[in-house]
This record gives C-alpha cells, sequence and structure tokens, in this order.
C-alpha cells in the first residue's frame, strides 16, 4: 500500500469516528429547569414595553406598526393596514393576562385610532 492509501483509510476513519452519535440521557427535572420561563418577569417586561409604546401612540393618535432597532416607530397606514390590530390585540392579550384593567382601557381606545 502506499501513503496515498494510508491518508485516505486514516482520512475516512477520523470522518466516521467523528460523526459517530453519542447517547446523551438527560432527565425530565433536567429539562424543566433549563427551559423553566419566568412568566411573570417576561409579563413585566412586556408590560414596560407596551406602556412606552401606548404613551407614545397616544399622544400621536396612530397605531404603531413596528419599531426599528433603532428605535424609529413605524405607523400604520390611515386608510388600511393589516397590521393595524397587532397594537390593541397585545393590550388585550397584557390585559388577559394580568387582569389589569389600564390594558383594557389602553385597548380600547387604541381601536379607536383608525
Amino acid at each position: 500500500m502506499n501513503i496515498k492509501n494510508y491518508l485516505s483509510i486514516t482520512v475516512v476513519i477520523v470522518l466516521l469516528n467523528s460523526c459517530a452519535t453519542k447517547t446523551n440521557t438527560v432527565t425530565k427535572t433536567e429539562v424543566t429547569k433549563t427551559n423553566a420561563i419566568n412568566v411573570d418577569a417576561v409579563l413585566a417586561d412586556a408590560e414596560k414595553q407596551l406602556a412606552l409604546q401606548t404613551a407614545i401612540a397616544e399622544s400621536q393618535n396612530k397605531i404603531p406598526r413596528t419599531v426599528t432597532a433603532d428605535g424609529e416607530m413605524h405607523w400604520a397606514h390611515q386608510n388600511f393596514d393589516w397590521t393595524e390590530g397587532f397594537f390593541p390585540g397585545s393590550q388585550w392579550f397584557l390585559y388577559q393576562a394580568t387582569n389589569n384593567e389600564i390594558w383594557k382601557t389602553r385597548a380600547e381606545k387604541s381601536q379607536g385610532f383608525i
């Protein structure tokens, strides 16, 4: 056998070993700990962000369509925008999740912007 054959066989063996499946056993408890989500913290963050966006929207009497990474607000089109329900819908979801009447009031008000 020449050197090319030895190298070829060595490369194949290395590749086969690197692709070998390794069994990793994880218990249900470990998965639960790893994937745990603090729902209260997520809702608190959502309330903070939506409260800021609501204040700006109410001052402009418009529905926000999106916010760029730079914080620039883009508004829903006045005549029609298929996204116009997303903003009040988010407020309705927060009302449902928190039972905070302020979100109900804000959602009802936002639905009247367009």
